[in-house]
């Protein structure tokens, strides 16, 4: 219906609930081809903070896909944009992608520092994670910790994350 009302900012809305769903359901490809019509559209519209979301979309659906370069550089567009559209809860959630990212590509340090910065970023900004993504997190933490088999060097890396300055962290990953 939204086609038909050549509603595109609606055709967008829907594709991303779709692709949301999707992913979800562990139907990475389909969200992945959603979210990226979705995107598509959006860029025509130039609505910039529905970019940043379907950029960090499909940046986490191609962590999922293993499509790491992808991921990177869909997640360093979505950083970009929420730092510039002044969204500390976008650059928390890029945050926790990014650290993500770094347990996929057996990186459990840098994902350790990651989140530790993004848990000082939550409570300083008062945001709690959602519960679903909250248990995502949960358990790509956990895969990290034994991936470095040692909670001390684990504990040490999280700690290094609460005290780095954010603009520190937001120029290492923009520039790499």
């Amino acid at each position: 219906m939204r086609r038909e009302l050549g509603d595109q900012q609606g055709v967008s809305l829907v594709l991303s609930n779709l692709g949301l769903v999707a992913q979800l359901l562990a139907h990475h490809a389909t969200a992945h081809a959603l979210y990226e019509e979705a995107l598509a559209i959006q860029r025509t519209l130039g609505d910039r903070a529905t970019i940043a979301i379907l950029t960090h979309n499909v940046g986490t659906v191609l962590c999922e896909l293993s499509d790491y370069s992808s991921a990177q550089a869909m997640l360093k567009e979505a950083l970009a944009l929420w730092d510039e559209l002044g969204s500390r809860a976008g650059v928390v959630a890029s945050l926790e992608a990014f650290a993500g990212l770094a347990r996929l590509q057996a990186q459990p340090a840098r994902a350790a520092r990651l989140w530790g910065l993004a848990a000082r970023l939550r409570e300083e900004i008062g945001s709690a994670q959602s519960p679903r993504t909250q248990a995502d997190i949960d358990v790509s933490v956990a895969a990290a910790r034994t991936a470095m088999g040692n909670d001390d060097a684990f504990e040490s890396a999280w700690a290094e994350g609460r005290a780095v300055a954010l603009d520190q962290v937001m120029r290492e990953l923009l520039e790499s």
